[in-house]
């Protein structure tokens, strides 16, 4: 009798073994599974770290020597906004390429500007001219289109020291007579891009990029250039933010 039990003890005893290679097994495969995750996310934190980011803007509220509440005065594309910024309708504002966010003002653009700032990190640079621009804004798109026209190249008032140290620049502006504004010409004339990545995103009334983005290819030939870019209508840039990280997420910009 105690022969036929020796070999079912044996099975059992294989069988036991072979699952606990099995379960030791699917252990060391999963642990290597989190450990491949791990170092895979570490690898991407420390991509993010190594990257220098510049984020560079043009803004009109930045190049006019005018209060906000001139600026408001001054209107835009859809007229008069009101006496002050306090007693102006916070749609309507927004219509004039200037957003409200709780009590301040910023330049649609600008306000673009530290939302990428807020998910990838980088420095903000404002382009600001020498020159400043009208408070009243069909004054501002008149002479806008007359830099257009004669193809000017508007003197900066702030130059970067350090634009070597920079590989990823955004580069952001508002669409004026469907093109940058001049002064957006000027900034990327001033460097040598060569080998970094430029990333353009932009504001509008409707005009979206229109060329802008090719004339910036060409300006930049030595540069990558990334044709996916972003645009948001002036009216939307306020509630912006979760298209500016899905955005950045799409092109694998997000810490």
């Amino acid at each position: 009798m105690k022969y036929k039990i020796l070999p079912l003890v044996m099975g059992l005893f294989i069988a036991m073994s072979l699952s606990a290679c099995t379960n030791e097994e699917n252990q060391n495969i999963s642990k290597n599974a989190v450990s491949s995750l791990q170092d895979t996310e570490e690898q991407t934190e420390k991509q993010q770290e190594e990257r220098k980011i510049l984020i560079a803007y043009f803004t009109r509220l930045d190049n006019t020597a005018a209060t906000i509440d001139e600026v408001v005065q001054g209107g835009g594309p859809y007229g008069r906004l009101g006496d002050s910024l306090a007693e102006a309708d916070v749609d309507a504002v927004a219509s004039a390429s200037i957003t409200v966010t709780e009590t301040e003002a910023k330049g649609n653009t600008e306000l673009m500007a530290e939302m990428i700032q807020s998910i990838v990190g980088g420095e903000l640079y404002s382009i600001e001219t020498n020159e400043t621009y009208p408070v009243d804004y069909n004054t501002l798109i008149e002479k806008g289109g007359e830099e257009n026209s004669n193809d000017a190249r508007p003197e900066l008032s702030v130059h970067l020291d350090n634009m070597d140290d920079y590989d990823t620049i955004f580069i952001g502006y508002p669409n004026w007579w469907f093109d940058m504004p001049m002064a957006v010409y000027s900034f990327l004339e001033e460097y040598d891009f060569s080998g970094k990545t430029v990333i353009p995103f932009a504001t509008s009334a409707g005009s979206g990029f229109s060329d802008t983005i090719s004339t910036i290819q060409e300006i930049l030939p030595d540069a990558n250039v990334r044709e996916e870019g972003l645009h948001i209508h002036m009216n939307d840039v306020a509630s912006g933010q979760e298209e500016v990280e899905y955005w950045l997420k799409e092109i694998g910009y997000t810490q």
